[in-house]
């Protein structure tokens, strides 16, 4: 038995890794806090193991020469600390034993690791150079393999030289891998992606040559907390230009994570490692059922071990932002059965909610990139980058957040006006202010205190047409109706009060408008259709933040009063009034109140206007308390008297 570990510089001894080269100690991955005293005491341990080390010799060790220290007192406090970040005990100890009046012993088992830096698996001499590569140093290793950085002789230039593990060199399902990779990468010419020269055999040795690329791994980033975002959003971007770059060629990635991206000095970022790559055009190496990756950025059909592609790597950059902005994965569990789990059956926590001065649009993007359903997530990387440049277009530059905060209104530019607005915009437009008017002062509260005189301010200011805001529950945010500026079609929109673009919720040809933002704050309801009168426009819910669209109901009604006079939510945000024209006035508009089930789609009628209404019932709004709903019936064109109908708790009508 050896006295000593001389030849490799990291040692293992249960869960704990200590490197003994950087004074970095770990417990099952996580870095553990080791003061310089307490990391000297246990490399000496560590280096004879299972063998007395005198207090003389730590007297050296630590307090060589002519240092004055109280050496009792400073030892005893630098074993303690040890002890405590070793979770050990002086009385029952696992790793350390004291010897009363001689020195402490280090009896735990300690297996010898080989670590960056070291080539401890080559002999010396000659067959450290494999034909024109010399080996320099270990860069470390994967389930694939071993990486080296070498010195191409031919050439004078560093690269690096991967190894297929030699416990894989017999298993051909391994090796056609290991070229599957050299060929995927070897077809990209891409500044974002790892160049590969070749991949040859010596010696029974397969192995790949690639460049060398300078710079820190991007866990390593990750380590040090989250990322500035204009920083994360730069390098979520060069990530998806690699990936671009792979997909043009019908190549998916299928391992992309912090670990497989370098980030320079000069942040250029490259796509490292295509082992576990896949050519749409030819047969998979991975059967159904087998699951291949690393578990934390797994997308759910590769946690199944369904078929892949593509959007599997838009999954796995989805995980790769969300961590860099919050510091830590979306998915979480104590072991990967646990992991997988979460990815299968739970929603990750929004982005907003982790870290002050993420916006809406960011939490959109990386919500859209983890859709479980990949026919709902971004189809195409493209889609990725597009939406990523957007949103760095309004990152200040050098700052660390984005717009997102309220604040004054955006000027308009000089010399540009707004359009003035339709006829029948401004008439829903007065109409809406009208009703919101009278029922705030049917529910507010009795005070015999003078309200403040309050000062109106514009939350829009674009070019073209936008009609009808609704609120968000928290008062921040504001959806809204807008043609963009460059059309006459209506889309949903969604923008935090204050100054900042709006994000786009709908883009369909046809006119959406009326959107409602549910009180719980998770949809926003909205109507859809260019109609004449008496046809049916489509009523839909949308995710707040953006996502698929669900199609709830069919209502007829005008498209003027589409845009805002049509849909109240329930307080519990499990249903919505609904205008509709009855079935008993066919030939002429007059509209009713309905009610609809969110869930269940379930439909009630509440009103029934009288035969000499000319329009009908508008304008709905329940009170707090959802027993009363608040109405506007028309008796002629210019003329609409405000009604309230008393519900029970089940919201069926009990009289107007």
């Amino acid at each position: 038995m050896q006295d000593s570990i001389q030849i490799s510089k990291v040692v293992r001894f249960e869960t704990f890794e200590l490197n003994l080269k950087t004074g970095e100690l770990r417990k099952g991955g996580v870095k553990i806090r080791l003061q310089g005293q307490s990391f000297q005491i246990l490399a000496a341990l560590l280096e004879r193991p299972g063998k007395l080390v005198t207090r003389e010799a730590l007297h050296e060790r630590l307090w060589s020469g002519d240092t004055f220290v109280d050496f009792e007192k400073g030892l005893n406090i630098a074993v303690s600390k040890l002890r405590q970040a070793l979770g050990d005990s002086a009385d029952e100890p696992r790793f350390i034993e004291t010897l009363p009046r001689r020195g402490y012993r280090f009896i735990g088992l300690v297996e010898r690791l080989d670590a960056p830096g070291e080539i401890v698996d080559l002999p010396e001499g000659t067959e450290r150079t494999i034909f024109h590569y010399r080996l320099l140093e270990k860069l470390g290793e994967g389930g694939m393999g071993v990486v080296y950085k070498a010195l191409d002789t031919k050439l004078n230039r560093a690269v690096a030289v991967k190894f297929l593990a030699p416990h894989l060199l017999q298993d051909e399902e391994a090796r056609q891998r290991f070229h599957r990779e050299a060929e995927a990468a070897a077809s990209l010419h891409h500044p974002n992606v790892c160049p590969v020269y070749e991949i040859a055999e010596a010696d029974g040795k397969t192995f790949i040559a690639m460049a060398f690329i300078e710079g820190e791994s991007l866990d390593k980033k990750i380590e040090r907390g989250p990322l500035k975002l204009d920083d994360a959003l730069e390098i979520a971007g060069q990530i998806g230009k690699g990936l671009e770059a792979a997909h043009e060629k019908s190549i998916y990635h299928r391992d992309i994570k912090p670990q497989n991206v370098v980030v320079g000095e000069d942040g250029h970022v490259t796509v490292m490692d295509f082992g576990l790559a896949q050519f749409a055009d030819r047969s998979r190496l991975t059967r159904d059922g087998t699951t291949l990756g690393t578990v934390l950025y797994m997308s759910p059909e590769q946690s199944e071990g369904s078929g892949t592609d593509h959007r599997t790597d838009i999954w796995s950059l989805g995980v790769v932002l969300y961590e860099m902005v919050s510091g830590q994965p979306p998915f979480k569990g104590d072991y990967d059965q646990a992991v997988t789990y979460s990815i299968l059956n739970e929603d990750p926590e929004p982005l907003t909610g982790l870290r002050t001065g993420v916006p809406v649009e960011l939490d959109r993007i990386v919500l859209k990139a983890l859709a479980k359903d990949r026919d709902r997530r971004y189809q195409h990387i493209d889609e990725v980058l597009v939406d990523l440049r957007a949103l760095q277009k309004e990152q200040p530059s050098g700052g660390d957040r984005l717009r997102t905060t309220p604040g004054t209104p955006r000027p308009r530019p000089r010399g540009q006006r707004k359009k003035p607005a339709k006829p029948w915009v401004a008439a829903a437009a007065a109409a809406v202010l009208m009703i919101a008017g009278a029922a705030f002062w049917n529910f507010m509260p009795p005070t015999e205190a003078p309200l403040e005189l309050m000062r109106p301010v514009p939350l829009t200011s674009y070019p073209g047409y936008d009609a009808v805001g609704s609120f968000s529950p928290d008062g921040n945010q504001v959806a809204f109706s807008w043609t963009g500026g460059t059309t006459e079609n209506f889309d949903v929109y969604v923008k935090v009060v204050g100054p900042g673009p709006p994000l786009r919720l709908t883009t369909h040809p046809d006119m959406d408008g009326n959107p409602e933002w549910s009180p719980d704050g998770s949809w926003i309801a909205f109507l859809r259709g260019r109609p004449p009168a008496g046809k049916k426009m489509g009523l839909y819910l949308i995710p707040a933040l953006g996502g698929r669209e669900r199609k709830l109901a069919e209502t007829r009604v005008p498209s003027t009063y589409a845009l805002g006079s049509c849909l109240a939510w329930s307080p519990d945000s499990r249903w919505l009034a609904v205008c509709d024209w009855a079935e008993d006035s066919p030939g002429r508009l007059r509209l009713s109140v309905f009610l609809l089930s969110v869930d269940s789609g379930e439909r009630r009628r509440l009103t029934w206007p009288p035969e000499d209404s000319i329009i009908g019932d508008v304008l709905p709004a329940f009170s707090p308390d959802g027993r009363t709903l608040a109405f506007s019936r028309y008796s002629s064109v210019l003329k609409a008297d405000l009604y309230l109908l008393d519900l029970d708790e089940d919201l069926n009508p009990r009289g107007e």
